[in-house]
């Protein structure tokens, strides 16, 4: 079967935009999975509700032609105490309006500042980046040596030496143009090395770097992913030091998904709820169960301390 692939065609500038596009809709769907409804009609695609949270801080639930639906727009309308309006505009192809929240629409927001995920477009670009750098390693540690011929019947013997070589056949050249080489000594042709083999050490710190992008990425998803550099030694505090700080934004997220539900249901009459997907109710159990065996381990040794100093008085 022939595959095409439109990426061995594309130049520097397409393959750069290509990689954009591909990791921004990666770690965007990444995202999307954070959360799970349920209960929910089958107008209302909770994928749509997660895309429009992260990419625009809010998205509004409003009822178009008697089908509850997430639409996205802005705050507008009378400011509250928060500088914040009270009504939301939205609009699509086909439909547009304005409501007033809690009323004949919920505004359901993404965090405590009502802010997007930015940093998905950061990290985005620093994929990207490491990529092509892994790209431009590959390529500048290739062994490709670049002969140097005085005439066209030369080039076209080493050539072809060359790639008998790669197909590991023997070959054998005959040029007048060669014996004067050979009787000076100059069994090597001259070369011009344009690459360096050298370079290909690079890869591991390229390829620790991504590692890092990605144990940043999640770390603030709930996710403390276990990686380690060979160049240092930690120990398990260290590894597990930051457990607590990534479930601090997604709990937050989640408080405000409910809060934004709970108004669904009161306004609209249904039974909708929302709470972290499998993957995150797993690692969130994870986190606890590792926290409950910390405190246990901290509490005898507390007990053993104590102990301690009643023998020796």
């Amino acid at each position: 079967m022939n595959l095409w692939n439109p990426f061995d065609r594309m130049k520097s500038k397409q393959e750069k935009n290509y990689l954009n596009i591909m990791y921004f809709k990666t770690l965007l769907n990444v995202c999307i999975q954070m959360f799970e409804y349920k209960n929910t009609p089958n107008s209302l695609f909770n994928d749509y509700i997660e895309q429009y949270l992260l990419c625009n801080g809010n998205c509004g639930i409003v009822e178009i032609e008697g089908e509850l639906t997430p639409v996205i727009g802005g705050r507008c309308g009378e400011i509250n105490p928060y500088s914040l309006g009270n009504s939301y505009t939205w609009a699509c192809p086909d439909y547009s309006g304005t409501f007033e929240d809690g009323k004949d629409g919920a505004i359901i927001r993404n965090n405590s500042t009502e802010s997007p995920d930015l940093d998905i477009l950061q990290y985005t670009h620093l994929f990207t980046e490491c990529d092509i750098s892994i790209e431009n390693n590959v390529t500048w540690s290739r062994l490709a040596p670049l002969m140097l011929a005085h005439d066209e019947k030369t080039k076209h013997a080493l050539e072809t030496a060359f790639e008998n070589i790669k197909n590991g056949k023997p070959d054998t050249v005959v040029s007048e143009n060669i014996i004067p080489e050979l009787l000076q000594g100059n069994l090597t042709p001259p070369v011009l090395q344009l690459s360096d083999v050298k370079n290909i050490q690079n890869l591991q710190y390229l390829s620790e770097y991504r590692d890092q992008l990605l144990k940043r990425f999640f770390l603030k998803r709930g996710h403390s992913m276990q990686t380690t550099s060979k160049h240092a030694q930690t120990n398990n505090d260290e590894i597990h030091g930051l457990d607590s700080i990534a479930w601090v934004i997604p709990e937050n997220m989640l408080k405000h998904r409910k809060e934004g539900i709970k108004k669904v249901n009161e306004i609209f009459g249904t039974n909708i709820t929302v709470d972290f997907s499998e993957i995150w109710k797993k690692e969130k159990t994870n986190f606890v169960k590792e926290g409950e065996k910390n405190e246990m381990g901290e509490d005898k040794g507390n007990s053993d301390t104590i102990a301690d100093n009643e023998e020796s008085a």
